[in-house]
């Protein structure tokens, strides 16, 4: 019968891969036994597994990363065992910047291979690098400095000043921060700044007016610092000051003569600014001169001119009048809000305790006359034109006027209120009058005086084709605004008619006219709108 079979192996793993020998046991029904060896190949066709994952890689300061296969690898497995993997690019540098696409390679132990893609996003996060100049105080406004240096792993794409102002400029007073931004070709940003502190021009040193006095003390008063520190300092070494950083203070243990006082404003890294005071110890202040009397017309203001105390000093005030001293020590002091009429100032000078000096300054505003000529004129060559001056009353202006007309020339009497022009007057022309009051105040109107020439009406014409005097040719009346023609003949028939005037020809309805005496009436309106009618008679000859 059918014996009973069975296998000394039925199972096979991957240890079995290859060739493997296996007996074949047959056993009848009586117990008998035989077996034969077969060979049973076994193969591993599967491939591994390949799983991988996104990695994010940052560049270093060289400008390099790398990556192995534990970065990529997100559980790659095989049948048999773990595959050995391998990766497609394993380095990156700037160039690589950005996603990039590798290959993670599994091959397991029995030469299968399989691969799977993955994303290496390069990532360069590396700030350059940037160096300003020191910080930097300074005094003149124009600033030169070096453009800030940079480096970076990967290269600078830029460097640009944010803020401040840039090198060779003008620099204001007090501190500006300059601020550079570099950028490298990632993005990556960084800045550095620096301060130029520029300290202002000390205010320049004014000591004061040189003087002279008449004790051994003095008070000192020079211009305060705006900007910087003053001191003061002498070469004269009985001299002391109560303050010597004091811009007023007193000076004490003067000498006979002169005594140079320096007031020094300093500031910073700046020049100093110097100026120095003479104090001559003497007797008697500088002899007061107020000026000359002013007259003004109609000006308020005025710089006074009194002398410059050389001993002493010198002070104005008022006597009359509502006049606004600017700088009541100042000899050419600027006074303002004066009055109408007189005002009267005092220029004292005076000197410790020496008898003061003093002198008066007369100033009179007068008022210009008000001039009213009347509006401008027409007239007819050779008719002439009379001309008046008018002027509005006033307390300060109306009394002992002249007049002065211009052009002279052209007139009967240029230095009379009321005046004629020639009857020679032919030409369009403006007249001025100058009115001047006693106070020497002047006032002026012009008017001027237009000439019309009175129209040319010919009193014959011969309309015969020869060229010559062949039509009616009325001159000037361009110079009116509209002009009306009209002609009769003899028995009172109108044979010409016209308000555009155009030359007549002699004609009427194309036809000749014939030889006689025609009578015209010529209505004319100027440019004001007044109209005049001209009548008279004209011939035709042939």
């Amino acid at each position: 019968g059918t014996p009973a079979l069975a296998l000394s192996n039925t199972t096979f793993d991957c240890a079995n891969v290859g060739a493997n020998t296996v007996q074949l046991i047959a056993t009848d029904v009586n117990g008998n036994v035989d077996s034969a060896s077969a060979v049973v190949t076994v193969l591993d066709t599967i491939k591994p597994g390949v799983v991988t994952q996104t990695v994010t890689v940052y560049l270093d300061a060289t400008g390099n990363a790398t990556i192995a296969t534990t970065d990529i690898d997100n559980g790659t497995a095989d049948n048999c065992g773990t595959p050995a993997l391998a990766l497609s690019n394993t380095t990156f540098d700037c160039a690589n910047v950005g996603a990039n696409t590798v290959q993670l390679i599994a091959t397991d132990v029995n030469g299968n291979i399989d691969s799977a893609s993955a994303v290496v996003t390069v990532v360069d996060s590396i700030i350059p690098i940037i160096t300003c100049t020191s910080d930097t105080i300074i005094c003149n406004p124009v600033f030169t400095f070096s453009t800030p240096v940079g480096s970076d792993n990967c290269a600078i794409l830029s460097i640009v000043q944010s803020s401040g102002i840039p090198s060779g400029g003008n620099y204001p007073v007090g501190t500006t921060i300059n601020t550079f931004i570099i950028t490298d070709v990632n993005g990556n940003v960084d800045s550095c700044s620096f301060t130029v502190t520029r300290e202002d021009f000390p205010t320049l040193a004014t000591a004061g007016a040189d003087v002279n006095i008449c004790v051994d003390t003095f008070d000192l008063n020079a211009n305060t610092p705006i900007v910087g520190i003053g001191s003061w300092s002498t070469l004269t070494t009985s001299v002391t000051f109560d303050d010597n950083t004091s811009s007023s203070t007193t000076i004490r243990g003067l000498v006979r003569g002169e005594n140079v006082l320096i007031w020094t404003i300093s500031n910073g890294v700046c020049d100093p600014s110097r100026d120095t005071i003479t104090v001559t110890y003497d007797d008697q202040p500088t002899f007061s001169f107020a000026g000359a009397d002013i007259t003004l017309c109609e000006v308020y203001e005025v710089s006074l001119g009194g002398n410059s105390a050389t001993i002493g000093i010198g002070t104005w005030s008022t006597i009359s009048g509502s006049a606004s001293i600017m700088s009541p020590n100042v000899s050419n002091s600027f006074v303002s809000n004066l009055s109408d009429g007189l005002n009267q100032l005092v220029w004292t000078i005076s000197n410790g305790t020496c008898n003061d000096s003093f002198d008066t300054v007369n100033i009179v505003v007068g008022k210009n006359p008000i001039v009213d000529v009347g509006p401008d004129k027409t007239v007819f060559k050779d008719d002439g034109a009379t001309l008046s001056a008018v002027i509005t009353p006033d307390s300060l202006n109306s009394q002992n006027l002249t007049y002065q007309w211009q052009p002279s020339f052209l007139l009967d009497d240029a230095s009379s209120s009321s005046t004629s022009t020639g009857f020679g007057f032919e030409e369009d022309t403006e007249f001025t009058v100058l009115v001047t009051s006693e106070q020497g105040c002047i006032g002026r109107d012009t008017i001027s005086v237009f000439v019309k020439t009175l129209l040319e009406i010919p009193t014959s014409f011969t309309p015969n084709g020869d060229g010559i005097n062949d039509v009616w040719e009325i001159k000037n009346f361009e110079q009116f605004a509209k002009m009306e023609v009209v002609v009769y003949d003899p028995l009172g028939s109108e044979v010409y008619s016209t308000s555009r005037y155009d030359y007549w020809n002699g004609r009427r309805d194309g036809n000749d006219l014939p030889v006689t005496t025609y009578y015209y009436v010529i209505t004319v309106t100027d440019f004001g709108g007044k109209t005049e009618a001209l009548n008279g008679i004209v011939t035709i000859l042939r």
